[in-house]
C-alpha cells in the first residue's frame, strides 16, 4: 500500500537542523510501522512508482564530455535504504544501499539497467561516478549497484535512465510511504494514517492506494482505448459474418438449378457441402492473408497501446486469423446446409 504525504501549508526549512529533524521523523515513522502486525516491510521515496510527477536532471558523467546544455537527462528518485528489497526489484550488479550509507558517508547512487546499458554497455557501471544538476563540481555520486528496470513513468512507456539516491543523504520535500503486508492492505490504512498524523498533524495524506490501484489508474486510458478497439473489432467481425452469410445465401439461391442437376447426376451431400464451403472460404482465406500482411506493417502505430506484448506477436496474429476463419466457416455452413437439402426434382423445375 502507498501513502503520499506532503505538508499542508507553509514552506519547509532546509537548514541542516531542519533536514536532520525531518530525517529522524521519517526513520521513527518507519520503525513504528514495521512493528505493526501484518506488516512485512516498510520503505519510502520522494515520489511513488507510476507517479505523474517525476524529477529529472541533466547528468554529468566522469570522464565523458558533452556539449553545453546537452547533458543526458535521467529521472532521479530519493528512496529509503530498503526500497528495492521491499518492492522486490532484482539486483543485477553491485550491491544495495546499506546502513553504512548514511548522511555523513560518501554519497552513493543505484542506477537502473537502461542507464547502465546506455552509458556502460561494454563494462560494469559499478564504481563509476556521475553528478546531477544543482550539485557542486566536487559532489560526485558513486554508483554502487544496478537494478532491474521499473515502470516508474507509465506501463505503456519503455523505461528511461533512472538514478536512485538515498533520501537520508538528500532529504526532500514530500514523501511516499510504501508497505508490503501479509494481510489485506486496506485493513491497515486507517491505522497508518493515524500514525502519520501523530508524527506531524500538519501533514496531508494526498492519496492512499494499493499497488493494484496504482497500476489500474496508470493504465486506465489505455484500457479504455483497448476496450473501444475491442468493441469496434467485434462489430467488424459480426458485420463480416453477416456479409459472408448473405452473399453465400444469394449464391445458393442463384445456383439452385445447378445444384439440383449435380444431385440428380449422383452428387452426394458431402460434395455439395464441399462445393459451397470451398467457394466461400477461398475469398475468406485470401482476405485473411492480406489482413495479416497489413497488420504486420500497421501495428507499429498502435504499439504504445500494448503492454508486455510485441506489436508482431505471432500467437496473437495466428489466434485472430483462426478466429476469423472459424467465424467465416460458421457463416458459410448454413447456406451450404440449405444447398445440400435441395430437392433435385424441385430444382430442375426451377426457372
Amino acid at each position: 500500500m502507498c501513502f503520499s504525504v506532503r505538508r499542508r501549508i507553509g514552506k519547509e526549512r532546509k537548514t541542516p537542523v531542519a533536514l536532520a529533524a525531518r530525517l529522524a521523523a521519517v526513520r521513527g515513522l518507519v520503525s513504528r510501522l514495521e512493528s505493526f502486525p501484518g506488516v512485512e516491510a516498510v520503505t519510502f521515496a520522494n515520489s511513488l512508482p507510476l507517479a505523474t510527477e517525476m524529477d529529472s536532471s541533466g547528468t554529468a558523467i566522469e570522464g565523458r564530455t558533452f556539449a553545453p546544455n546537452q547533458y543526458p537527462f535521467a529521472h532521479i528518485r530519493g528512496v529509503g535504504g530498503n526500497y528495492f528489497q521491499t518492492l522486490r526489484v532484482p539486483l543485477l550488479d553491485g550491491r544495495h544501499f546499506t546502513e553504512a550509507d548514511n548522511e555523513t558517508a560518501q554519497k552513493v547512487v543505484v542506477i537502473n539497467a537502461t542507464m547502465a546499458r546506455q552509458f556502460w554497455a561494454q563494462e560494469s557501471a559499478v564504481g563509476k561516478r556521475l553528478r546531477a544538476d544543482g550539485l557542486q563540481e566536487k559532489d560526485w555520486l558513486t554508483i554502487v549497484g544496478v537494478v532491474a528496470d521499473i515502470k516508474n513513468e507509465s506501463l505503456a512507456q519503455p523505461p528511461r535512465p533512472e538514478i536512485y539516491y538515498l533520501y537520508a543523504q538528500y532529504p526532500t520535500r514530500g514523501l511516499g510511504v510504501m508497505l508490503r503486508t501479509a494481510v489485506p492492505p486496506i485493513t491497515l490504512a486507517e491505522t497508518v494514517r493515524r500514525e502519520i498524523w501523530s508524527m506531524d498533524s500538519s501533514l496531508a495524506i494526498t492519496s492512499t492506494q494499493t499497488m493494484e490501484q496504482v497500476m489500474r489508474q496508470s493504465s486506465s486510458t489505455t484500457s479504455f482505448q483497448s476496450l473501444l478497439l475491442g468493441i469496434f473489432a467485434g462489430l467488424a467481425l459480426l458485420l463480416a459474418a453477416i456479409g459472408i452469410y448473405s452473399v453465400l445465401s444469394c449464391a445458393v439461391g442463384q445456383r439452385s438449378r445447378e445444384i439440383g442437376i449435380r444431385m440428380a447426376l449422383g452428387a452426394r451431400t458431402g460434395g455439395v457441402y464441399a462445393l459451397i464451403l470451398s467457394g466461400g472460404m477461398k475469398s475468406v482465406l485470401v482476405g485473411i492473408g492480406i489482413g495479416l500482411v497489413a497488420a504486420i506493417f500497421s501495428t507499429r502505430f498502435i504499439a504504445r497501446l500494448l503492454f508486455e506484448t510485441s506489436a508482431t506477436d505471432s500467437v496473437t496474429l495466428i489466434s485472430v486469423a483462426l478466429l476469423l476463419a472459424s467465424t467465416a466457416l460458421a457463416a458459410c455452413f448454413f447456406p451450404a446446409r440449405r444447398a445440400a437439402k435441395v430437392d433435385p426434382m424441385v430444382a430442375l423445375r426451377y426457372e
